[in-house]
């Protein structure tokens, strides 16, 4: 039988707004010898006041992640992406841009070297003015060139991109099945966009902008969901008591919770150890 360590705390961020081991539920041992993260019996107690969607799962390492701003107006002939990826990791205020003022379908993509399901991103200024509105796609495998047969819409995400507030904003969707990363051939003009980084991506476009301001970020984090429930209601439990482990992909570096809303007395607690 296995041993495991437990961890219980209040789990105050939505997911998490920093790098930091200080807002994680566990981190990876330093002197272990083992892989991965392996989940015994855990309970994620959602007290926010309303229904949420509630998960368990884990980080991704910033080493792992790069992200920029999209120029859809370079999409079929020129340089689509514009790297920004030191300022999505680093802890400035309001310092990447999560669209441009007053252009739909401008954005920014996100392209990680395995797949993931959730972003974290710190809002330091709101995108403001008209009515603003996103959408999000992700990288898909084609010969063919054109948008819609090399970018798949998710339109049923368990949280969509909305950044017309500040504070800690989520994405979070469950992996599509035919997700394929991004490679040098498929990184062109017309295609998956010249310039765009290898792996799986997902691209949030502003269908339609804000006339006032475009949203700017202070911070980005990933993770990777295994387990997620939408409509858990208040005052209700995420768990798998007597269910079998869960193990996080060996790229996790932290054992995280994720409540789509925050609240200083939400709760998470699990059993955990690191294997190899």
């Amino acid at each position: 039988m296995r041993t495991y360590d437990h961890t219980s705390k209040a789990w105050a961020t939505k997911f998490l707004t920093s790098q930091s081991d200080a807002l994680v539920l566990a981190a990876r041992p330093s002197n272990s010898y083992g892989t991965r993260f392996a989940i015994g019996e855990f309970a994620v107690h959602n007290r926010a006041g309303a229904a949420c969607v509630v998960g368990i799962g884990g980080r991704l390492p910033a080493s792992l992640w790069s992200a920029g701003l999209w120029d859809d107006s370079a999409y079929a002939a020129g340089t689509v992406f514009v790297d920004d990826t030191t300022d999505w990791q680093d802890a400035g205020t309001g310092d990447f841009l999560l669209g441009t003022t007053s252009t739909n379908n401008d954005g920014f993509l996100i392209s990680c070297s395995v797949p993931f399901n959730i972003v974290s991103i710190v809002v330091g200024t709101a995108a403001s003015g008209g009515s603003p509105a996103f959408s999000l796609h992700y990288s898909i495998e084609s010969t063919d060139t054109g948008f819609s047969s090399n970018w798949g819409t998710i339109s049923n995400p368990y949280v969509a991109p909305l950044f017309t507030s500040t504070g800690e904003q989520l994405i979070w969707f469950e992996p599509p099945t035919d997700w394929a990363a991004v490679t040098s051939t498929t990184a062109i003009i017309n295609r998956h966009g010249d310039t765009v980084p290898s792996g799986y991506s997902i691209l949030v476009k502003q269908t339609t902008a804000g006339s006032v301001s475009a949203g700017l970020g202070n911070i980005g984090v990933l993770g990777r969901m295994l387990l997620t429930m939408e409509n858990v209601a208040d005052n209700s439990v995420l768990n798998n008591i007597g269910g079998k482990e869960l193990y996080l992909p060996p790229q996790c570096d932290a054992l995280c919770a994720a409540i789509s809303t925050a609240n200083s007395q939400n709760r998470a607690s699990v059993s955990w150890a690191y294997i190899g």
